[in-house]
């Protein structure tokens, strides 16, 4: 207890940051689960390093403008400025391709 006394809670690093790691599970293995598979099968036969990297996305600002946007861990939470759909197809699409290359 006296340890959890010392806690502060940051809602960025907590909160936002999950919804964020939330969708990029989802994108990651759910949505492209089948390319995950076969990337890993591939990966493993072959003794081929591999990661995943944070992506980066082409979106929409909110000047309607696409722009690109580099996925960070410290600019994550800043994604929910941009329309979810597309952040997740965005997702999906940039570790398909991670896989493919894989492959």
């Amino acid at each position: 207890y006296e340890v959890g006394k010392k806690f502060t809670y940051y809602p960025r690093w907590t909160n936002d940051h999950f919804a964020f790691f939330r969708s990029i599970v989802r994108a990651m293995c759910m949505d492209a689960g089948d390319e995950l598979k076969q990337a890993w099968k591939i990966s493993n036969e072959k003794s081929l390093p591999w990661s995943f990297d944070l992506p980066t996305m082409m979106l929409t600002g909110k000047d309607g403008h696409l722009k690109e946007v580099r996925v960070t861990w410290r600019n994550a939470p800043d994604l929910k400025n941009y329309e979810p759909v597309e952040i997740s197809r965005a997702l999906m699409l940039a570790y398909r391709d991670q896989y493919a290359k894989v492959k």
